[in-house]
């Protein structure tokens, strides 16, 4: 549901996942299941994951959306203390686990590049891929820090 002036999940978030390039085949599944449907007008639900995706597909759905830990509502009820749910930190949740995502890709990167500047004869070849490689830590350290991971020098 949306109130007035937000905009569709698919508006917000899938610019943000468009430079990912998608290591798990499951997750790169539902992705294309998703823009898929909101291309034929369609809001894809759970519903339709569980009908229309593969075995691994309904599986990893299942797994994503069913609450591992149930909080009591005593803690509200009885002590006055809120405690966020799932649905409460999506925004949240979304973000910090597409920067883990990020972060693991430009890691994959930066360690291929390394192995590319060990095996590099030409003083070009090995220009170019000290600035890709500086650029590449400079985005994981950005991460990192969005993370709050501590990345030793």
């Amino acid at each position: 549901a949306q109130s007035g002036d937000e905009k569709p999940f698919h508006e917000l978030y899938i610019p943000e996942i468009d430079d990912v390039a998608w290591v798990n085949p499951i997750y790169k599944e539902i992705l294309t299941m998703y823009l898929e449907s909101i291309q034929e007008g369609r809001q894809p639900n759970v519903e339709y994951y569980l009908q229309n995706g593969s075995d691994a597909v309904r599986s990893t759905v299942v797994d994503m959306v069913s609450e591992r830990h149930e909080v009591s509502n005593l803690w509200f009820d009885r002590y006055k203390i809120f405690v966020p749910g799932e649905n409460d930190l999506t925004d949240k949740l979304f973000m910090t686990n597409l920067a883990r995502l990020k972060r693991s890709v430009i890691q994959k990167l930066i360690d291929e590049h390394m192995e590319k500047l060990k095996s590099a004869k030409d003083p070009e070849e090995i220009d170019r891929l000290l600035h890709v490689q500086q650029e590449l830590k400079e985005t994981e350290k950005e991460l990192a820090k969005m993370l709050g991971i501590v990345i030793p020098k």
